[in-house]
């Protein structure tokens, strides 16, 4: 069966509220520290930086494609500025399907339960690429606007228990596509 994506870029996604339930990652850019052709600028990049001390989300909307079938999957780009061995970070993605026959927009539920997965630290710097099967979609079906909320559940989510922060670079919707 074929594989369908979506990508997700850092700057596609949005903080949540910023209560204290709702608490937002910092968005920065990053600049790069190698050594660029002459005349050329040394790269930049957005990232959103995890804390480890409280709950921290982000927003993204998009719409389903049509050829959507099943098994979605988020895959997550990611690093941490600092290493500690044997450590993981525990990201979590929520989802919720917004069809035509809903009441209204803003009374959209997520689906009850998060999906999470604990990923490995690895060096400090290096690009990590991990997934985060999505066993709870809320009943997706092709052609639904879907809302996913993607966070670190810090010091409160099982299987997190890496201190630093962690810096989100983006990702993409993987799904099987027909």
């Amino acid at each position: 069966m074929a594989v369908g994506r979506i990508i997700l870029p850092a700057l596609a996604f949005v903080p949540l509220d910023g209560t204290a339930d709702n608490l937002a990652p910092a968005l920065d850019l990053v600049q790069g520290s190698g050594s660029p052709p002459a005349n050329t600028p040394t790269p930049r990049f957005p990232r959103w930086t995890f804390n480890h001390a409280d709950f921290r989300w982000l927003c993204v909307t998009f719409r389903l494609p049509d050829d959507y079938v099943s098994d979605p999957a988020f895959k997550i780009d990611w690093y941490c500025d600092t290493y500690e061995a044997d450590h993981h970070v525990g990201w979590t993605t929520y989802i919720a399907a917004i069809t035509g026959n809903d009441a209204t927009i803003v009374e959209e539920a997520l689906a009850d339960s998060y999906n999470m997965t604990a990923c490995e630290v690895l060096a400090a710097g290096r690009l990590a690429q991990d997934q985060n099967t999505i066993n709870n979609d809320d009943g997706l079906a092709a052609g639904d606007l879907v809302m996913l909320i993607f966070g670190r559940r810090g010091n409160e989510g099982a299987g997190d228990s890496y201190t630093g922060d962690a810096c989100f670079l983006g990702g993409l919707l993987e799904y099987k596509a027909g």
